[in-house]
């Protein structure tokens, strides 16, 4: 009997429904085949027997495909596979109902996605799956929004690595996630918070364990993890926000980088009662037995740093990466200084001490290094790569202290322009200077080094000079190799070995080279007031009793001086001294041989307008003398530009702003030049008048010219 409401039509149309579902259920097979695939609204699905699910596999129609959603049953559940949508550039928009557990590695690989919704049930993503690498996108391109619909639930994803994250601008239920409160979260995964920009606050009162890459790249201004125990690898590194971090005195785990690069971190605080971990000047150290055996972290704010009594016997890697200190004095008693110690920090000048017996990789990658001081001790075993950076593989550094064997990477160091040897019995291990091309001082203290030719380039033994303790002048000249110098000095080596003695006279200032054969180099000016404002900046052949054999000045202030004079007594010009002479109408120098010449002390503009005046007899060489040949005008004294003469002949003077020429018949051609060898005036002898102030150069018929001054 038929119920109430029902009728034969309708019994029919469901027996007529169960026929042919039940035809439909004999056709398909009772369990799909590992490997079967199936095309669902554009979608492929390749069946994984193993996982007994189905995997979104790659399909060529994906290139066209501007947005996705993938459901979480077809009917079996769903995951996506690896590569599914590998370089898929169109895509911009993805949608992952709930249910979906898995995403594979590279499955969105080389994508420029915009928008991303991941679910509350997702519990792995493999490696690279949203990595931007490839041959078009060079580096990691965060979506603008990542909708996720659960924060405990992302927090608890395994992230296989630092691409599995997305990144972005974290959307929880329509709104951009900037706090993120916690109160009863425990643990942070791998890698779940990294690169979310916007994130700014955090409140994790109970979290014990802080993954590897957990807050990498946010935006989080302070730390407080009043319960934490552990923190993993680069946790919160490149957080350039961060400002100040406190930590629980129960931490027991800090892993390498976890606050590198955060530049305007001030101080890491830890209780003075912590097991394991102290602070100390805001800086991390591990504590084993009582002591600071380990730097941990240096707050990449700091400018400077106070050691404690007891120094540590390691600097951990990372420790200083991208910290703005310039000068720093490692302490004796470091041993270890570990892969990327210093890498990118803003250090331009280190002392190593004797203690350090290992430097590990690109320890000082990407470091401005100018000067690198390495205290005498034993052989040290240094990585090649520990001064230079792959993509940067050669040094900076311009000076150069050794005292001990095994430093091989040296060979790099192409702007090396002093080098200070001491206590090497074999240099031949260093090479320091084998690639430098404007090196300008090698400094030998102690000992006469044992060496080869391969360790200088040859253009180092003609314009390098060789300053040899005055102990070992003597010998230095029959030693092999080092006998091969041009120019050979004595010297007075300070303790250190790097910073001469230095000391001031009449506005300029010297480096002492030898007491005891009294001789110094002109470094530098006290003051503009140094060079002289009016026409003539001589610089001096003497100081305090000392010959001044050479200068190294930087820029020396030019004034306005019209001519420059060089004494005889110089044998080397070093550096840029000159470039700020402006206003120089004549360089006389009067050594008869050239000073040798490293880099280019003077303007482009002045070898090209300025008289060079040189010593007679001297011409030849000076033209053929690199740095000097670029001189355009070149003359030598008792041609043009001799300083004022009389002879039986002729007279020139001065009187009341005029030249005056005499002791010549009426009618002697009289001809008046500037500096620059233009001619200003000509007339016969007599009075030659309305000329300005300056110098200038007087020839009259035959006779010697002269120089005269108005």
């Amino acid at each position: 009997m038929l119920e109430s409401g029902g009728s034969i039509r309708q019994v029919i149309q469901m027996k007529k429904l169960f026929f042919i579902l039940s035809l439909l259920l004999v056709s398909l097979p009772a369990v799909a085949q590992d490997g079967e695939t199936i095309m669902v609204d554009g979608l492929r699905y390749q069946f994984n027997e193993l996982k007994n699910w189905y995997e979104v596999v790659y399909d060529d129609d994906y290139q066209t495909y501007e947005s996705v959603t993938i459901p979480a049953h077809i009917p079996g559940q769903v995951a996506i596979g690896a590569n599914a949508f590998r370089n898929c550039e169109n895509l911009k928009e993805l949608v992952i109902e709930e249910g979906v557990t898995y995403i594979g590695r590279n499955a969105f690989w080389g994508c420029r996605l915009e928008r991303i919704t991941i679910p509350s049930t997702m519990e792995a993503i493999g490696e690279d799956a949203f990595s931007a690498f490839n041959g078009y996108i060079s580096q990691t391109m965060y979506p603008q929004e990542l909708n996720v619909r659960d924060l405990d639930a992302w927090c608890n994803i395994v992230f296989s690595n630092e691409y599995s994250n997305p990144g972005g601008a974290m959307v929880v239920n329509g709104e951009t996630l900037t706090e993120l409160s916690l109160p009863f979260a425990t643990e942070i995964k791998d890698f779940a918070f990294r690169g979310i920009w916007p994130l700014t606050e955090i409140d994790l009162p109970n979290v014990m364990y802080v993954g590897e890459q957990s807050f990498m790249c946010c935006c989080i201004r302070d730390v407080s993890l009043p319960s934490v125990v552990s923190i993993g690898a680069r946790a919160f590194e490149d957080c350039y926000e961060l400002e100040t971090v406190n930590l629980s005195g129960n931490l027991n785990s800090l892993s390498f980088g976890a606050f590198s690069g955060c530049t305007n971190l001030k101080a890491i605080n830890i209780p003075e009662d912590g097991s394991r971990f102290f602070s100390y000047d805001g800086v991390v150290y591990e504590n084993i037995y009582g002591m600071y055996s380990t730097l941990l972290c240096v707050p990449g704010a700091k400018e400077t740093i106070e050691f404690p009594v007891t120094p540590p016997r390691d600097i951990e890697a990372m420790a200083f990466k991208g910290c703005k200190i310039k000068n720093l004095e490692i302490p004796n008693g470091v041993v270890n200084i570990y892969d990327q110690a210093f890498y990118t920090s803003s250090l331009k000048y280190v002392v190593i001490p004797q203690s350090v017996k290992y430097i590990g990789s690109q320890a000082f990658g990407y470091v401005p290094l100018e000067t690198v001081v390495m205290m005498d001790g034993d052989a040290i075993s240094m990585v090649e790569s520990a001064f230079y950076s792959p993509n940067n593989p050669y040094c900076n550094i311009e000076t150069l202290y050794v005292g001990r064997k095994g430093c091989q990477f040296m060979n790099r160091c192409t702007n090396l322009r002093r080098l200070y040897l001491s206590g090497l019995g074999e240099w031949s291990e260093s090479r320091a200077s084998g690639q430098s091309e404007v090196l300008g001082g090698v400094y030998l203290a102690g000992s006469i080094p044992v060496t080869y030719e391969y360790c200088f380039k040859d253009a180092a033994y003609k314009s390098a000079r060789l300053f040899v303790d005055e102990s070992l002048y003597d010998d230095v000249r029959d030693a092999e190799v080092w006998k091969n110098f041009s120019l050979i000095y004595p010297w007075t080596p300070k303790q250190d070995c790097v910073e001469p003695d230095v000391f001031g006279d009449g506005g300029y200032i010297y480096n002492l080279i030898s007491a005891q054969y009294g001789l110094c180099e002109l470094s530098g000016a006290e003051a503009v007031s140094a060079q002289a404002d009016g026409e003539v900046a001589a610089i001096p052949a003497s100081a305090s009793g000392y010959k001044v054999m050479g200068i190294v000045a930087s820029k020396l202030p030019g004034g306005s001086a019209a001519v420059l004079s060089i004494p005889q007594s110089v044998e080397y010009i070093d550096g840029d001294a000159f470039v700020n002479y402006k206003e120089l109408e004549c360089i006389e120098c009067e050594a008869a041989v050239p000073p040798v010449i490293i880099g280019s002390p003077f303007n482009t503009q002045t070898y090209a307008n300025v008289r060079l005046q040189v010593p007679a007899g001297s011409l030849e060489a000076y033209r053929a003398a690199p740095v000097w040949n670029k001189f355009k005008n070149m003359v030598e004294e008792g041609v043009l530009g001799a300083v004022p003469v009389e002879s039986a002949a002729v007279s020139v003077s001065v009187l009341d702003g005029d030249i005056v020429v005499s002791g010549k018949a009426d009618g002697s051609a009289v001809t008046v030049l500037d500096l620059s060898g233009r001619c200003v005036a000509k007339g016969t002898a007599g009075r030659v008048s309305g000329l300005g102030a300056g110098v200038y150069i007087v020839a009259v018929d035959g006779a010697v010219p002269v120089k005269v001054t108005l």
